[in-house]
């Protein structure tokens, strides 16, 4: 559920706030500016991107943030610097508040102030349960990327493993590219209630299939490796699945490093081993 809809719908409040819309890709506020204004999104997508590095040509995506939710709330509290990116993911129509205006109508109307304190503290609630599950999870799998596997398959079958955990009921299935028959070899399978007709090869990049399901196509340096298939239980809403797409490219991260190492350990121990059979040593 989201709460913001409630300040949108309050005719008394929606007028506080400047109506705007941005096209697809336009700069809604850039790393490192001024903050001085919250939004309420009325339609569409944000993506916020954070600069990897100096020249912030390259960036990493944070989170996208749906239609009926708000981005900048911390400029309402603090006069900062804008930690990050927000880009028009598509068309998008927003409402728009500057702090000096948000701050007068907390003086004028307490009814008012009361309703947009408390939709703000209810957000940011559900976000921080959200980035708190997120961090947990990066936390224990990114411990994979430490240990040392010489087989593709016994990593991802681990790393799928340790995911489950923060899945409960979901199904999961692994599956592993098999670069000489050019087949998708599945190699882990969780709770077979779920059954999938689906040729994973005939998918290149990761996707939401439909409202429930996720297909992760792992690549590694533009070639794909691996395959990990997750369904919820239930249906997901707008807001559930970006929240999920963001925990999802943190766990691809995991699993194309891995892999990657995962294969160069393989053909460091397959040389040692040629050359220990000719050598005898």
């Amino acid at each position: 559920m989201s709460y913001i809809y409630d300040l949108i719908k309050d005719a008394k409040i929606k007028d506080l706030f400047s109506e705007k819309t941005y096209k697809e890709g336009d700069i809604i506020f850039d790393e490192g500016e001024e903050s001085d204004s919250l939004y309420i999104i009325d339609k569409g997508d944000v993506i916020i991107e954070k600069a990897i590095n100096k020249e912030k040509t390259e960036f990493k995506d944070i989170a996208i943030i749906s239609e009926g939710n708000f981005l900048g709330e911390i400029a309402m509290f603090e006069k900062t610097r804008r930690t990050a990116r927000a880009r028009a993911l598509t068309d998008i129509k927003v409402y728009e508040i500057k702090r000096e205006n948000f701050f007068e109508i907390i003086k004028k109307d307490e009814e008012i102030a009361v309703k947009i304190f408390s939709t703000i503290i209810k957000t940011l609630s559900l976000r921080l349960a959200h980035t708190s599950k997120e961090l947990t999870l990066l936390y224990d799998i990114s411990k994979h990327l430490s240990e040392e596997y010489n087989d593709e398959k016994e990593f991802l079958s681990s790393l799928i493993d340790e995911i489950s955990m923060y899945f409960p009921d979901w199904g999961i299935e692994g599956y592993f590219y098999n670069q000489f028959n050019r087949e998708f070899e599945k190699i882990k399978e969780l709770n077979k209630n779920y059954n999938f007709d689906l040729k994973i090869s005939d998918y290149k990049d990761p996707l939401w299939l439909d409202d429930n399901k996720y297909l992760m196509q792992v690549k590694v340096k533009q070639s794909l490796m691996a395959s990990i298939l997750f369904a919820s239980p239930k249906r997901l809403t707008r807001n559930e699945i970006n929240d999920f797409t963001t925990i999802f490219n943190t766990i691809y991260f995991i699993a194309s490093n891995g892999i990657e190492k995962t294969s160069r350990n393989k053909e460091d121990f397959l040389l040692k081993k040629l050359k220990q059979k000719k050598t005898g040593i």
